[in-house]
Parts: structure tokens; C-alpha cells; sequence
């Protein structure tokens, strides 16, 4: 028979009718068995996160709980003291739903936590709150000591606090969440909002706080770049009528909203909820640093979308309210009230210690510095002159000066406002802004603002000439590293070596920039910081573009584009389907190319970004001209100029009005296009863009040798070639050294064609530029090679090939040599490499089979196989059909080859033959024994000096066959005297094939065999050979 208390326990087990309540009265009756004093340390223990004895003893206390349990089980304040902690934690260990709280103790399990806390709050509140406040006042116990306390507490606190004293705590956790979501590493906003969102969700907070914790949450996600979550929390808590959401709580919704989607590219958006800020603050009373903010905000978001004039509005706004707030000037007074510019900045500060008061002759005191102890040894004061548009004072000399506390923002403000004044165009403006926000930012002791300084600084002195500068902000950028490195300051060096790499970037030393961004990138994935690794990829990307290591380009480019859209960075991605395309382009894959500009080009469009427009459509116009779409390219091009012209960006319309010169010239358009060369120069003449003007006076001399005018073009390539050596810029100088060379070879200067190549090669590996490089060594080759200096040919080619193996010119071109030196197995090797590169390559198919033909009848199978394919590539490709006929001769087919001769001669007769054309239609008819033809053929080549040099040996070897040995003899001495003006390494290839040739025409007719006159022209070759060869 079941007893009672069976019968009670098994009624409240059917009683419960949710999985909650069955799990309640389990634990309750659980509990029920304890003693009094471990049921009452079991259900304080519950509120707690994690214990252990420590935090037991400190939240024991005198609190009875009414209704849960009797009122006699709980520990009587006498009696505390005399508990035993350590056997009370040893017997709630042991208890089945305790579980281990890794490093800090032990925890309820969640399930049976959570349905004791919902009975707690609903039955036995003040109990709740009475051990909440023991636990709070356990965990902040070093909140105002020199221990300090750790963040893990402070959570902890938090968690407490917040129910043992809700209305005292909100402000204090408001202020708490702010200082996490700017000063501390995301994922503590992340767990503090998480701890105060157990409450909410456990309906343990007021409407008022579970409102601000749906702030607090923006907060949270902003801190950790979750930009998509800030826009459905922030849309949810704007459109709430809730008597909670204040306008003011609003205001600073709408901030966050605006933050998020200006980083995510949405800038229209973003103006518009910047825009709606101030016009609230106007209404419901100005907060000061939120005006200023937003403001910072507008102007970013007008300079993603190219809007300059706004910009600088807009910063200049922020610097006035920041000056207001120092001043104490009420906002809602006139905007005319005070005007403010780099000139207003005395140059004498007022140091801390002096402890000037300004005697206010305005608005009030301003008395930042008058307290004892106040510690202002991180403060810094400037003069600031500013004009009273009220004044009357017929005392024009009168200066107005108030104490303005500078700090960071101000600094970066100013060089915000340098960085409008260079897009502007306004380079003297920029250059004072610049050298204001970098004496501020030294001041104030900050390497960052001092290297974003330095280079931008740099940047001008580039672009307005003016030396002294450069050298002055690289050389200080370089102490600026060595400082932060001593001092252990990894974000400012790792700011300060993308600055270093900025530099040798601009100074065209691409090597060195790439150092400095690999070293930053490194340092930025120990720092974890996405942003900065975002950066360095992309620079690299573009480097390794630049140096020509395209695999390269392809890695970075794609891992950067991966990160930034993690980061919901649109602006940067599109920014990186650019470089994306170019690399493309660079690989000759066209289509993809276009595709990754136009994806650019979408997102710009739809993020309303105008300058990321002009950089899309330049790249489609470019693939356009490469796809010989002409129009179209023109049609792009004009695009992207009527929007630089539009946001008044007087680089990108120079760059752009070239690159339409280019397309009118390659027209054959000259008139229009020396117009809108003139009309470039006369942009970067008024706006001081130096550099500008030397790319434009270098297209101006390629123009002018487009239309034959040699000594302009020279005169031209020669002030370009000035300036840049006069701003050490070593990329533009290389390429006016290559129209030189170009323009000289022209003229046959070939001799002054070769010296400016040696000097380009010098510059070229100055850069460290791949490209250039093989270009220049490229030009070098031909140049040797037409003066018949065999001998440096082939280092040239491997050099070449070490810089990049993947080109199958330079593998070519390497197997041509290798041929003329009568190198046929090494010559096999290079273009077989060739036709694995370049598989559709019809000569190189032609000149492996040449290789193998000379490697005589054992390689005769093979021969005929690359003569084979070469014409299945290119059917009219008629030397690879004579090799197709020279290798059924080898393999015995003398019927095949003699219809293949025949096929040719056909097809080659009835044509206007160049002169290779003719010396192959010569060679058909001496296979056919046509031996009259072929020396007819020779004759007039001789004649109208079109022949080739194997031309020279062909025509004695038909005289010999005709039987007019005598005259062979003759004409084979004449030509072994013809090439000897040539080196002997050039002589190989010729006297190898030569030698050939007549030895088997004397096997294959035994009449020469014993002739004299062959006998002595086949002695004076072999003797020619022997003499090269040793």
C-alpha cells in the first residue's frame, strides 16, 4: 500500500502539465530531502552562475525564503559563522544536476537553473534579490581598489547588480556597455549583453531596460562589425511605439544605423539618417559629441561618393562644433557666429602648466585647467583666433584668442580636411592642413596620426615637385618605425610600416613595398585586426600585379575579396574586383576580366559611388579596346570622364582625357587627339599636377612620332624623361627610356637605341619590376641579336625565363637560337615547353620539326608528327607543309614528298610572294629537280637584295645540281665570305644546314661524288664549320 507522502509526491508530479513544471517539482522535492542548510545554500547557489567555496560563504546570509520552502530552513545570521562551507560544497557537488563550471567551480545544469530562477523570481523575489545583492557586492568588492578587477567580475557584477538594485545599476551599465563597445575587444560587449539578456529573457527586468538592452545589443553588434544585425535591430527599435524608446534613445539608434551602413557601402542611406540626427538634435536639444560624429560621418559618406565640396563642408562643421563645445558656445546661436581656418591656429601653444584662463570675453570662462588636482598631463592647448562676426569694433588689429583643448579628433580633422584639399586639387591648402594635423598629432604623441601625416605629406611632395618634402617625410617615416618598435606599440608600427610601403610604393620601389606589406600583413593576423589584413592583402595584390607574379596577385586578391566581404565592405570588394579584372586582363583572359568589372561596377552603382564608378568603366573601356570593340571603349571612356568632370577630380580627368588622346591617335585621329593631350596639360598645369604633365607631354611625344615629327617627339620624351628623374619617379622614367628606344630603332640609331636599353635595364631592376625587366632584357636580345652577338643570347633568355617560366615568346625565341647555333636537342626541348604553354602555337610546332629534321632519320617519325600538327593548326602555314614533305623523304616516301613539293609550288606560283615565299617556291622547284626555276628564283631575290642569308648556300647547292659546278664552287666561296662579317656563333646554324644539304645532294647523286668542284665546296664548308666549332 502507498504510503502518503508517495501519494503527495505522485499527485504533483501529475499536476504538472509543462515539461518546466515537471522538471520544478522534481527539483523540488530533490531539494526537499537536503537538510536546511544545504536546501538553502542549493537555492542561493542556483542565482549564481558558477560557485565555488569562496563565492558560497560570501552570498550565505540571514534572507528566508516564505513560500518555496519553510521558513525555518534558512541560515539564521547568528548561525553564518558557524556554518561549515567546505562540507556544504561537498555535498551540493555530489548533487545529480551539479555539473563542473570549467575554472572557476561548479553550476547548476542549465534546465534545472533556469526553472528554479523562474520560481525565485515569481515566488521568493526578495530573497532573489537579497543574495543577488551579496553577490554583487562580492563580485565588485575591487572595483575601487588599486587590485582592480577583472572583466569576468565584472560580468558577474553586472549580472547581479542589475537585479539587486535595477533603476541604480541601468546607468551605470549603460555607461559600462559604451566603454566595451569602443575601448574593449568585441567579445566583451558580446558577453555583458549576453548576461543582461538572460534577465530579459527570464522577464527579471522593467520595459524600460529590456529597451536599452535592445541598445545595448546595436552597441554589441557594431563593436563587432555585425553591420546587417545593428540595421534589423536598430529598423525594429525605430519603428516600436513604445513608451520606453525616447527620442533621444532614437537619436543615438539612428547614429549606429547610420555607422553600419555607411561601412557597408549604403551611403545614401547612411546621409540620409546622418541628416535626420542633426535635424532631432535641433529639436530636442544639442548633444555636442553626437553632432560631431555625425557630421564626421556625412562628410565620409560624401567622400565615398566623391562629393568633395560636401565633404569639406562637412568637416569643417564637425571642427566648429568640436571648438564650440571647448568654448562654450550654445549652437542654436547663428551659424555665422564664428569662422575658423588653418590661420586661426597660433603657432605658439599654451602649455598645461602655465594655467591660462581665457578671460572670456565671449560666452564665459573656459576652465578646463584650473583644478589642482586635476591631471592634465595629457592635455594640450592651442591659441585659436577666432572671429566674432558680431564684434564692432572699428579696432581691425584686435585678436580674439580663446584656449582650446586639441586632442585627437581635432588633429584628425584637419588632416581629413587636408586629404579633400588634395583631391581638390588645392595642394597649398592641403600641404598648411597637413603640416598643422602632423605638428598636433606630434604634440599630442601619436604615431599614427603622425605617420598618416608623414605620408600624405609625402604624397603631396610628389605631386607638387617639391623635393625637400619627400625627403623629409621618408625620412621620418623611417625613424617613426624604429620608435613604435622600440616602444612595443605593434598597431602604430603596423600603421607605420603601411606607410613605409606607401612610400617605396610612390618612389616606384615595388621590392621594398612589398616587405613592408608582407611584414604588416604578418603583424596584423597576430593582431587580429581584419581591417588592416584586409589592407595588406590588397596592396599586395596590386604589388605582386606590378611585379608581374600574376599567381600571386590571384591569391591575395581572392582571400582579401573573401575578407572584406565577411566584413560586409562592399566598397572595398568592389574596390578588389578591379584589381581582380586587371589581373585578368594582365592574363589575357578578357571575358573574365569584363566579368569582375562589371560585378564591380554593380555594386558601385547600387552603393551610389561615384569615383569606384569612373575605375569599373575604365577597365570594361579597356577590355572593350583589347576586344576591338572600338566604339564601345570610346563610349566607356566618355562615361567615366563626364563623372570625374562632374565630381570635380582633376587627376582622374587628366588620366582620362589621356586615355581617350590614345584611342582618337590609335584612330589615326591625330587633330583630335593632340587636342585632348593640350587639354589634359593645361588641367595639370593649373592644378600643379606635375607628374600629370610629364605623363602628358610623353603621350604627346608618342604621338609626334605617330605623324613622323622625330625631333619633337624627342624634345618631348626628353622634359617628360626631366621631370620624372626630378621626382624620382622611377615607373614613368622607364617608360619614356622605351619610347626612346623605340623612336631611336625607328630612325635606325641602333647603336643609340642600345645604350638607352642599358640604361632602361638599370632602372628596371632598380624597381624590382618583373615586367619591365624581361621587357627591357627582351629589347636587349633583339638588339644583340641583329648585330649578331650570339653569344649573349641564350643568358639573356634564361634570365628571362628565372624572372618568369611561363612565357612561351621567351621559349620560343630560345628555341630559335638554339637552332641557328645548331643546338637541334636542346632546341627540341624549348619548343616542345612552348607548345605545352601555347598548345594552338603553329610555329613553334614548325620549328620543333625543324630541330628534329636536322637530328637527321632517326627523328623522322617525330619530325613528321610536329610538321603534322602544326598544319592541322594552320592550314596556309606552307613551311610546315615543306617540312611535312622534307620528313617523308627522311622516312623513305619520296612519292609523298614529291606531291607535297608540288602541292606547294601550286598554291605559292600563283601568288604576290614576299620573300620568304619566294624561297620556299625556289626550294619546292629545286626538290622537284626544277633546278632552272629555283635559280631564276634565287637570281632575282639576289637582284632586288630580298634574300635570305641560307638564300646565300641554297643557290650554289642548285647551280651544283644544274652541273655548273664550277660557278657553285665560286658562288659557295662567295658566300662563306659573305657571313663571315658575322660573329661565328651566328654562323653555326647557317654552315650546319649548308653542310647538310650538300653532303646529301653529293649521296644522292653519284655523279658529284667524284666531281672536284663539289669535293672542294663540301671540304671549304666542313673546314668553315670546324673553325667555329673549336
Amino acid at each position: 500500500m502507498m504510503s502518503e507522502k508517495n501519494e503527495d509526491l505522485l499527485a504533483s508530479l501529475k499536476a504538472a502539465q509543462t515539461q518546466e513544471e515537471l522538471v520544478w517539482e522534481i527539483t523540488r522535492l530533490n531539494m526537499a530531502k537536503l537538510s536546511p542548510v544545504v536546501q538553502d545554500a542549493a537555492y542561493r547557489c542556483a542565482i549564481l552562475h558558477w560557485f565555488n567555496p569562496e563565492v558560497l560563504q560570501a552570498v550565505l546570509g540571514p534572507e528566508r525564503m516564505k513560500q518555496v520552502v519553510a521558513p525555518d530552513v534558512s541560515v539564521q545570521e547568528e548561525q553564518a559563522d558557524l556554518v561549515d562551507v567546505e562540507a556544504i560544497y561537498k555535498q551540493l557537488r555530489q548533487l545529480s544536476f551539479i555539473e563542473v563550471y570549467s575554472e572557476y567551480g561548479y553550476s547548476f545544469h542549465t534546465l534545472t537553473r533556469d526553472v528554479i530562477l523562474d520560481n525565485l523570481w515569481q515566488h521568493e523575489r526578495e530573497f532573489y534579490r537579497a543574495v543577488s545583492r551579496r553577490a554583487a557586492e562580492y563580485f565588485g568588492r575591487n572595483l575601487d581598489t588599486e587590485e582592480g578587477i577583472s572583466w569576468e567580475e565584472v560580468i558577474e557584477w553586472v549580472y547581479h547588480f542589475l537585479i539587486a538594485d535595477e533603476e541604480t545599476a541601468v546607468e551605470l551599465v549603460n555607461d559600462l556597455v559604451t566603454e566595451a563597445a569602443y575601448n574593449a575587444p568585441g567579445s566583451y560587449c558580446d558577453a555583458l549583453v549576453q548576461t543582461i539578456d538572460e534577465h530579459a529573457r527570464g522577464n527579471r527586468l522593467s520595459h524600460q531596460t529590456q529597451v536599452l538592452l535592445q541598445y545595448w545589443k546595436i552597441l554589441a553588434a557594431s563593436a563587432n562589425g555585425r553591420h546587417d544585425e545593428v540595421k534589423t535591430l536598430a529598423a525594429d527599435l525605430l519603428a516600436a511605439e513604445n513608451e520606453y524608446v525616447s527620442p533621444l534613445l532614437k537619436v543615438w539608434v539612428r547614429f549606429y544605423l547610420a555607422d553600419s551602413l555607411r561601412v557597408t557601402s549604403e551611403y545614401t542611406r547612411a546621409t540620409a539618417e546622418y541628416s535626420h540626427i542633426l535635424q532631432a538634435l535641433d529639436e530636442i536639444g544639442d548633444i555636442r559629441t553626437l553632432r560631431f560624429e555625425s557630421l564626421k560621418g556625412l562628410a565620409r559618406a560624401a567622400i565615398s561618393q566623391g562629393r568633395l565640396d560636401d565633404a569639406e563642408k562637412q568637416y569643417k562643421a564637425a571642427l566648429i562644433t568640436l571648438i564650440r563645445q571647448q568654448i562654450r558656445i550654445p549652437y542654436e546661436d547663428e551659424e555665422g557666429q564664428i569662422q575658423i581656418d588653418r590661420d586661426g591656429i597660433s603657432q605658439e601653444e599654451i602649455l598645461p602648466e602655465e594655467k591660462l584662463v581665457n578671460p572670456g570675453r565671449w560666452y564665459g570662462w573656459h576652465d578646463v585647467v584650473d583644478s589642482e588636482d586635476e591631471d592634465s598631463s595629457n592635455s594640450l592647448f592651442y591659441l585659436i583666433d577666432i572671429k566674432d562676426t558680431y564684434d564692432t569694433s572699428e579696432d581691425s588689429s584686435e585678436k580674439k584668442y580663446f584656449i582650446v583643448e586639441i586632442n585627437s579628433e581635432c588633429a584628425d580633422l584637419w588632416l581629413n580636411l587636408s586629404y579633400i584639399y588634395y583631391d581638390l586639387g588645392k595642394y597649398d591648402l592641403s600641404s598648411a592642413t597637413a603640416r598643422l594635423a602632423g605638428r598636433m598629432f606630434t604634440d599630442l604623441d601619436s604615431p599614427t596620426g603622425i605617420q598618416r601625416a608623414l605620408q600624405h605629406l609625402f604624397n603631396l611632395g610628389v605631386t607638387t615637385l617639391d623635393q625637400e618634402t619627400i625627403n623629409m617625410s621618408a625620412e621620418y617615416q623611417h625613424k617613426l618605425l624604429e620608435i613604435v618598435t622600440e616602444q612595443d606599440n605593434p598597431g602604430a608600427k603596423l600603421q607605420a610600416l603601411l606607410g613605409l610601403a606607401g612610400i617605396y610604393w610612390n618612389q616606384s620601389d615595388y621590392i621594398k613595398a612589398r616587405e613592408m606589406c608582407l611584414s604588416a600583413l604578418e603583424l596584423a593576423r597576430e593582431l587580429e585586426d581584419q581591417s588592416s589584413i584586409a589592407v595588406a592583402l590588397d596592396n599586395l595584390a596590386n604589388l605582386e600585379l606590378i611585379l608581374g607574379d600574376l599567381k600571386a596577385a590571384r591569391q591575395f586578391v581572392l582571400e582579401a575579396i573573401a575578407l572584406y566581404r565577411e566584413l560586409k565592405y562592399h566598397e572595398g570588394e568592389a574596390r578588389l574586383l578591379i584589381t581582380f579584372g586587371r589581373i585578368a586582363q594582365s592574363e589575357r583572359q578578357l571575358t573574365e576580366a569584363a566579368t569582375q568589372y562589371q560585378k564591380a561596377l554593380d555594386i558601385f552603382t547600387n552603393y551610389h559611388i561615384p569615383e569606384g564608378q569612373i575605375d569599373a568603366y575604365r577597365g570594361l573601356a579597356n577590355i572593350a579596346w583589347l576586344d576591338e570593340q572600338d566604339e564601345v571603349a570610346r563610349d566607356y571612356f566618355l562615361q567615366a570622364l563626364k563623372l570625374a568632370r562632374h565630381l570635380r577630380m582633376p587627376a582622374k580627368e587628366i588620366s582620362l582625357l589621356l586615355a581617350l588622346a590614345r584611342w582618337h591617335q590609335a584612330q589615326q585621329e591625330f587633330e583630335q587627339a593632340r587636342k585632348l593631350f593640350s587639354e589634359a596639360r593645361s588641367i595639370a598645369r593649373a592644378t600643379g599636377q606635375t607628374a600629370s604633365e610629364a605623363d602628358v607631354l610623353s603621350d604627346l611625344g608618342t604621338l609626334a612620332v605617330d605623324q613622323k615629327e622625330f625631333i619633337e617627339a624627342e624634345a618631348l620624351f626628353n622634359a617628360a624623361e626631366a621631370i620624372y628623374s626630378q621626382l624620382n619617379q622611377k615607373a614613368g622614367q622607364l617608360e619614356v627610356l622605351f619610347k626612346r628606344i623605340d623612336l631611336l630603332q625607328t630612325q635606325g640609331k641602333q647603336s643609340e637605341a642600345f645604350q638607352i636599353i642599358e640604361e632602361a635595364l638599370d632602372v628596371a631592376e632598380e624597381l624590382g619590376d618583373r615586367e619591365q625587366i624581361v621587357r627591357a632584357l627582351m629589347l636587349r636580345y633583339h638588339a644583340l641579336k641583329r648585330r649578331g652577338q650570339f653569344d649573349q643570347l641564350l643568358e639573356i633568355l634564361d634570365k628571362v625565363l628565372s624572372l618568369n617560366a611561363n612565357k612561351p615568346d621567351v621559349l620560343a625565341n630560345k628555341g630559335d637560337i638554339l637552332c641557328e647555333l645548331a643546338e637541334y636537342e636542346a632546341a627540341v626541348e624549348a619548343f616542345a615547353a612552348v607548345n605545352e604553354l601555347d598548345p594552338q602555337n603553329s610555329w613553334a610546332y614548325q620549328m620543333k620539326g625543324w630541330a628534329l629534321e636536322n637530328l637527321g632519320e632517326g627523328r623522322a617519325e617525330e619530325c613528321l608528327q610536329a610538321y603534322e600538327t602544326a598544319v592541322s593548326i594552320a592550314p596556309n602555314n606552307y613551311w610546315a607543309h615543306k617540312g611535312v614533305a622534307e620528313a617523308y623523304r627522311m622516312l623513305g616516301q619520296e612519292k609523298q614528298a614529291q606531291n607535297k613539293f608540288r602541292w606547294i609550288a601550286d598554291h605559292l606560283q600563283t601568288a604576290e610572294l614576299e620573300a620568304d615565299e619566294a624561297s620556299l617556291l625556289a626550294w619546292c622547284y629545286y626538290r622537284l629537280q626544277e633546278y632552272d626555276k629555283a635559280a631564276t628564283l634565287y637570281i632575282q631575290l639576289t637582284k632586288e637584295n630580298k634574300y635570305l642569308l641560307f638564300n646565300l648556300f641554297d643557290y650554289p647547292l642548285t647551280l651544283l645540281c644544274m652541273g655548273k659546278t664550277k660557278e657553285a664552287l665560286e658562288t659557295y666561296q662567295y658566300a662563306l665570305e659573305q657571313i663571315e662579317q658575322r660573329p661565328p656563333l651566328a654562323r653555326r646554324g647557317l654552315l650546319y644546314v649548308a653542310f647538310r644539304d650538300l653532303q646529301e645532294a653529293i649521296q644522292t647523286r653519284p655523279g658529284l661524288a667524284k666531281n672536284p668542284d663539289a669535293q672542294a665546296a663540301l671540304q671549304a664548308l666542313q673546314q668553315a664549320w670546324q673553325a667555329i666549332s673549336q
